[in-house]
């Protein structure tokens, strides 16, 4: 509910990876937004995680 994408709702759960700490999860999602590519995003949730 925060005001940046309040608008964009319903999301849809794509694709999910669980993680043993949240460190190892914040850099993950670092990764995955230095890309700064939807192509390599959409090959993840296809399953070449």
């Amino acid at each position: 509910m925060v005001t940046a994408t309040k608008n964009c709702v319903p999301y849809e759960l794509k694709a999910y990876k669980a993680f043993s700490t949240a460190i190892e999860a914040k850099q993950e999602e670092y990764r995955i937004k230095k890309m700064k590519s939807r192509k390599y995003i959409e090959t993840l949730i296809s399953g070449n995680w």
